[in-house]
C-alpha cells in the first residue's frame, strides 16, 4: 500500500509540475517598423520651362515673322475690300490674302489658312482669343497687338493707275514697321511671358512643334 501511495503522490506532483505554471503568455507586441514613404513622381508634373531657351527660340521666330511682313509689304499685292470703304478681308475675290493671313500661310499653306477662319472672311486678329489661330500668334514671337496693326483693312478698288490699296496701305505698313522695331525688345519679352503662361504649348514649341489648324 505504501508503494502504491508513493506512486500516486509522485504522479500527482509530476502533473502539478507540468501544469502549475498555467498557459504560456502570448509573445510581447512589437510595433511595426515605420514604413519609409515611397516617392512617386506626379504623373502630371512637368519640368520647369527654361525662359532663356523659350526667349531665344521665340526671338528667332519673331525675326522670321518680321521678314515675312516686310516681304508682303514690298510685294505690294494687297487684298481689296469686298464693299465700299475699308473692311477687313482675310482673302479677297482675286485670292489675295491679307498680311496676317499671308504670314500664317507660310506655315500652314494657303488652303489651310483660309479654311481656318471657317468662312468668316471678315475675321479680325483682334478678336482671336482661343483656337489654332490664337495659338499660332503665341508662337509667332509677336504680340497680338502687333499682328492687329499688321492686319490693315483693305480698300475698295478705284480707277487710279496706281491702285489705292497700294498708294494708301504701303505708307501704313511703313508706319507699322516703325512701331514694331521701336518696341522690339519690350514686346519680345511680353511675347515670352504670354507663351510661357501656356506651358504645354511652350514645351511643344521648344520641341519644334507649331500649332496647326484643327
Amino acid at each position: 500500500m505504501r508503494s502504491l501511495s508513493s506512486l500516486l503522490l509522485a504522479a500527482s506532483l509530476a502533473l502539478t509540475a507540468c501544469h502549475g505554471k498555467g498557459p504560456a503568455a502570448p509573445p510581447a507586441h512589437r510595433p511595426d517598423p515605420i514604413a519609409k514613404p515611397v516617392h512617386r513622381p506626379d504623373p502630371i508634373a512637368r519640368p520647369a520651362l527654361d525662359r532663356a531657351a523659350v526667349k531665344a527660340k521665340l526671338a528667332a521666330r519673331r525675326q522670321e515673322m518680321f521678314g515675312r511682313f516686310i516681304a508682303y509689304r514690298e510685294a505690294r499685292i494687297y487684298p481689296l475690300s469686298p464693299g465700299p470703304g475699308r473692311q477687313h478681308i482675310w482673302i479677297d475675290a482675286s485670292g489675295r490674302l491679307c498680311a496676317a493671313a499671308t504670314m500664317i500661310s507660310a506655315d500652314w499653306g494657303k488652303d489651310a489658312t483660309v479654311a481656318a477662319v471657317e468662312g468668316d472672311l471678315a475675321i479680325r486678329v483682334a478678336d482671336l482669343k482661343s483656337g489654332a489661330l490664337a495659338d499660332w500668334m503665341l508662337t509667332s514671337g509677336m504680340i497680338q497687338q502687333e499682328l492687329v496693326a499688321i492686319q490693315v483693312p483693305g480698300f475698295e478698288v478705284g480707277p487710279q493707275p496706281e491702285a489705292p490699296e497700294v498708294a494708301i496701305m504701303y505708307p501704313l505698313y511703313v508706319e507699322v514697321e516703325r512701331q514694331i522695331t521701336s518696341q522690339w525688345d519690350a514686346n519680345l519679352d511680353l511675347a515670352v511671358d504670354r507663351l510661357m503662361a501656356r506651358p504645354a504649348l511652350a514645351t511643344a514649341f521648344l520641341a519644334g512643334t507649331l500649332p496647326t489648324p484643327a
